[in-house]
């Protein structure tokens, strides 16, 4: 049993890779997503600040 704390501390404090990659792929999916929201919203309000 003590074999088995000892081993989950170990794989709390090294760096789990696939997580990583797969949580910044999210994050820069999502960030792009974002992104280009806010661009287009950014040119219908202008767009519409020109036609009114």
């Amino acid at each position: 049993m003590a074999s088995h704390e000892e081993n989950g501390h170990e794989g709390r404090r090294r760096i789990d890779w696939p997580r990583v990659r797969k949580l910044a792929r999210v994050t820069a999916a999502r960030t792009a997503w974002v992104a280009a929201i806010v661009s287009i919203a950014n040119d219908t309000i202008s767009l519409a600040a020109r036609l009114l």
